[in-house]
């Protein structure tokens, strides 16, 4: 019996020169630390190249098992439909427009997701949620939310809600979590509920409210399966969720 097939979105690179939703000239490059977290985890890791063709993206969820939306720039505005504000970083709306639909696929067909700093953000747009757009620039009693110690090293403490998915899957109520962003989610999207939260009141985690196993959150725990147990423990979640729905 084959393992659980996870598929994980990529960053998408354009060529030089111009870029139009229907032309994809580019390089696709994914950080090897997904797909060594999904086998370590019991899964089989796929790429998934960015698409704006809207039956490839159903087939992709016929043919995965789970999800990962993983981890990239700055969500565009537009999709919340909200104005730039002066703190944005770099945007791509093409993979925005292709991981937002592909979430919603995946949401529909309750295949398990697990997403991912920039995917926790791309899972509370798809469901109606909003993003803060730059917390450097929104609170100014922030925590260090962007580190300069090592990715495999923990920088500050997340408080994790009892009896959440999240507790369940971690075995803790407290975790200490590495920090690569300068986003946020603001609220949590229809159909989910915030589940982790930094000591700055940050949001670090949302969940599903119901049976699925849908989870987002705003730390890498890909580059830190070999230092922390608990980050492992994600991975092997979504995995076991995909099993035990086959």
């Amino acid at each position: 019996m084959r393992p659980p097939v996870i598929g994980i979105t990529c960053q998408f690179d354009p060529d030089a020169g111009n870029r139009s939703s229907e032309v994809m000239n580019g390089t696709h490059r994914l950080p090897d630390a997904y797909p060594y977290a999904v086998r370590r985890g019991g899964g089989l890791p796929m790429l998934l190249p960015t698409t704006a063709d809207a039956d490839a993206i159903r087939a992709y969820i016929g043919v995965i098992d789970g999800l990962i939306l993983s981890g990239g720039g700055d969500i565009a505005p537009e999709f919340m439909a909200v104005e730039p504000e002066p703190g944005l970083g770099a945007v791509d709306p093409i993979r925005d427009t292709f991981e937002l639909a592909l979430a919603r696929e995946a949401i529909d067909a309750e295949t398990p997701i697990l997403a991912i700093c920039k995917g926790i953000q791309v899972l509370n747009v798809a469901t109606g949620g909003r993003v803060i757009q730059d917390l450097d620039s929104s609170r100014a009693d922030a925590v260090q939310h962007a580190q300069r110690a090592p990715g495999w090293h923990g920088t500050h403490t997340i408080d994790i809600e009892p009896a959440s998915l999240l507790a369940r899957t971690v075995g803790s109520l407290e975790l200490r979590v590495n920090s690569f962003h300068h986003q946020a989610n603001r609220d949590a999207g229809r159909g989910l509920v915030v589940s982790a939260r930094a000591k700055d009141g940050v949001i670090e985690a949302v969940e599903g409210d119901g049976d699925a196993f849908v989870l987002g959150v705003q730390f890498h725990p890909e580059s830190m399966v070999d230092a922390a147990e608990p980050m492992a423990a994600l991975f092997r979640g979504l995995v076991d969720a995909c099993a035990a729905r086959a």
